[in-house]
């Protein structure tokens, strides 16, 4: 199982001190590690991440057991993303089931939080201080590199400028793994559009990591809204699988929509559609998914980060948005893409959709010349935001 450790990760493997399972303590509640996780590893992980074998140099054999003491806690941290992912273990390996994942992952979390309350019980009395304005000015200007006047904080509380979501500038790739999919998958280079959707409140109480009661209030929303929040996406993909050489990609911003475009989507499309429509099972992190962006025709869908990082990248988005989401998606209308905006809360709107897709696809060209002036806009006023902060704040 390959897990990409991130920068932060890797700096923290190198100043802990690591401890053999053997030398590990036992949890104070609930199952010991050898009986409620080491078969779990064993059966999973160890073949590739253990004594004999360490691929990405990652052991996980080695990892201290001691979560009292929060030693290799964020290794463990990072263990738990890659599990609820679905990123480990690799496709090609044993799979384990849903229960044994959340049963893992659940037992892992405990132990880290009992660990976290130990430590805490442990300290002594913390006194709190607080900065005078001179000590805040110089700390703002340590941190920031800015000179802050802290005799006049109301300087700062202007609207000056309109700042372009910084999601625009996104460069994160993993290039590799993006081919690999499409390579698996058989979508070619500028030959699918990516399809994300939503339900109008993130369910992460489906989350077992999250530990998180049901939303009754929220859920049952949910469920009032999802068919009409899908169904012109459905008529939308129908229409680019029939009317053009087209194929298309359901893919999540975030793991619950994994399941959410299954149900609501690929569930639901014709068979003789469903053949040139591929449903990605599995999360992904941010630099696989933009590298997969940039090689699509063109996106569409409930979401905003995802077209905010396509069009930063000169890839056509077409957004829909609805009242619960934040005000982010109405930026569309700010960069001079408002006709690419839909509001599903709007009833004259959702028929829109699907001519919409059809014309950003049919008509790629000048589809194409559209966000490259977005993006030159959108770039010329982050430098000009970034002016306007220097002129105030420096």
């Amino acid at each position: 199982m390959e897990i990409a450790l991130k920068n932060s990760l890797l700096k923290y493997w190198l100043i802990v001190t690591l401890i053999p399972f053997a030398a590990a303590d036992e949890t104070a509640r609930g199952e010991s590690f050898d009986k409620a996780a080491l078969p779990f590893f064993q059966k999973y992980c160890l073949r590739c991440h253990g004594e004999k074998k360490q691929k990405s140099d990652f052991r996980i054999d080695t990892l201290s057991r001691e979560f009292s003491r929060g030693i290799d806690a964020e290794l463990w941290v990072e263990i738990i993303t890659r599990l609820n992912s679905g990123e480990m273990p690799p496709k090609k390996e044993s799979q384990p089931s849903a229960i044994e994942v959340g049963q893992i992952v659940d037992w892992l979390s405990d132990r880290i939080k009992e660990g976290e309350a130990a430590r805490m019980a442990r300290r002594g009395r913390v006194a709190h201080y607080r900065l005078s304005r001179e000590e805040y000015a110089n700390t703002v200007y340590d941190l920031l590199g800015v000179l802050y006047a802290a005799t006049d904080p109301g300087a700062l509380t202007e609207d000056l400028e309109f700042g372009p979501d910084s999601a625009f500038a996104c460069d994160l790739r993993d290039d590799a793994k993006a081919e690999a999919f499409l390579k698996a998958n058989k979508l070619e280079e500028g030959k699918f559009l990516c399809c994300l959707s939503r339900l109008r409140f993130t369910p992460y109480w489906t989350i077992p990591s999250k530990k998180r009661a049901i939303d009754p209030e929220r859920h049952e929303h949910n469920e009032k809204m999802k068919e009409h929040d899908h169904a012109a996406l459905r008529e939308s993909i129908i229409a680019v699988v029939r009317e053009t050489d087209l194929k298309v990609l359901l893919c999540p911003e975030d793991m619950t929509q994994v399941a959410v475009g299954k149900e609501m989507l690929w569930d639901k499309l014709p068979n003789n559609v469903k053949e040139r429509v591929v449903w990605r099972e599995k999360f992904w992190l941010t630099d696989e998914a933009l590298s997969t962006y940039v090689r699509s025709a063109g996106l569409f869908g409930s979401e905003m980060h995802s077209p905010i990082m396509a069009v930063g990248n000169g890839i056509p988005a077409i957004v829909c948005r609805f009242k619960e989401q934040t005000s982010k998606g109405f930026m569309w209308h700010d960069i001079g893409l408002g006709d690419w905006l839909f509001d599903l809360d709007d009833e004259s709107d959702p028929p829109r959709i699907k001519p919409a897709v059809l014309d950003m696809t049919k008509d790629s060209e000048a589809a194409k010349e559209k966000v490259k002036k977005t993006k030159a806009f959108v770039r010329e006023r982050q430098r000009m935001m970034c002016e306007e902060l220097r002129k105030h704040l420096l």
